[in-house]
């Protein structure tokens, strides 16, 4: 990674020097930092990463958005994930890889969107929600005033281990519907699987969970079958969204459909109901777009992917594709077709009823 030394960084007026226990940040903006923001670039970001670290950083830079609105060019609510997917490379690209973060493409966010939408649940949960491309694409997707009355209701949940992403959703959510509903969102910062951590009550969930293999077991995690069996992150992170919510849309790997690790996670899906679609990851690959901080040379990631819809109340069991296969110039007529589909098969659902 090119390094961008030559030019005052960000907080050379501040203290730099940073406490291993300190967990928040007051930012308080100068006039220099306000100037500074205005004309934000791309090498004034990675310059400011390198010298101040991350929290520093988006401390400040969430503080300004909302204080002072978008910077259209660069510092938008659009960019963030981008951002810290590069903040990530730059701070520990072995890091990234390991903890199995993947960011959701914008077509595969809306197509769950409305996927999502459909189902049962009156609160509203982003598991693993990271900067919040799902999330934010569901209230778009539902509407300003359906959106505002939704978190204003108090019933908007999100979840992540990383409490700098997190920071980053919430501020992204609250840039577009208000800075006066910061009190009305529940953003919890912890370890999804620990047993202190529990979805509420009537919730459905929207989910791209971590990919990885798990390297220890957390100390007040509840031992399950599933994890003893298959020892990966998503799976577990899977059952226990299905346990606790009326209703979920997660994308995941496709492994766990067929592989015999995963045997005690289908047998919990079979006591559910709904559709999973498959995808191969040749020639076209579902998780598009750069990949900061990945040990290779691919435009994007290799995995086969499944986004499965659950649904409880019955175990009629689920409709499974085959593993679909797209160019990268036809995934534009694929996910319309998915919708469409989805939606006929909704309709097909009600008559039936």
């Amino acid at each position: 990674m090119k390094k961008f030394s030559s030019q005052k960084t960000l907080f050379d007026e501040l203290d730099t020097e940073k406490s291993s226990q300190k967990t928040e940040i007051v930012a308080v903006l100068s006039d220099s930092i306000v100037s500074k923001f205005q004309n934000y670039k791309l090498d004034d970001y990675i310059n400011d990463i390198e010298t101040n670290g991350l929290a520093h950083t988006w401390s400040y830079i969430c503080e300004y958005v909302l204080t002072y609105g978008e910077n259209v060019d660069f510092l938008n609510a659009k960019n963030f994930g981008e951002m810290y997917e590069i903040a990530l490379a730059i701070q520990d690209k072995i890091q990234k890889k390991n903890n199995g973060q993947y960011y959701t493409p914008e077509d595969v966010a809306l197509v769950m969107s409305e996927w999502f939408d459909s189902l049962d649940g009156e609160n509203i949960c982003d598991v693993a929600c990271g900067t919040g491309k799902l999330i934010l694409t569901y209230l778009d997707f539902i509407g300003e005033e359906k959106a505002k009355n939704l978190i204003q209701s108090g019933k908007l949940f999100l979840y992540d281990i990383d409490s700098i992403a997190l920071h980053i959703c919430k501020t992204a959510i609250l840039l577009k519907y208000g800075k006066d509903l910061e009190d009305k969102i529940h953003d919890i910062a912890g370890d999804f699987l620990s047993s202190k951590i529990n979805l509420p009550a009537n919730c459905k969930v929207i989910s791209n969970p971590p990919y990885a293999a798990i390297q220890q077991v957390g100390f007040d995690w509840n031992e399950t079958q599933v994890l003893n069996d298959s020892r990966e992150l998503y799976s577990c992170f899977m059952e226990k969204i299905i346990e606790q919510s009326e209703a979920a849309v997660i994308i995941t790997p496709y492994s766990f459909i067929s592989g015999a690790k995963f045997y005690s996670l289908r047998k919990i899906l079979n006591q559910c109901n709904g559709e999973i679609y498959s995808f191969d990851n040749v020639p076209g690959n579902i998780f598009c777009g750069r990949k900061h901080g990945i040990f290779n040379t691919n435009t994007s990631n290799s995995v086969r992917a499944a986004i499965t819809v659950v649904k409880k109340g019955n175990a009629d069991g689920f409709r499974l594709t085959p593993l679909i296969r797209f160019k990268s110039t036809e995934r534009k007529d694929l996910y319309y077709y998915l919708s469409c589909k989805f939606t006929r098969n909704k309709l097909k659902s009600k008559i039936a009823g």
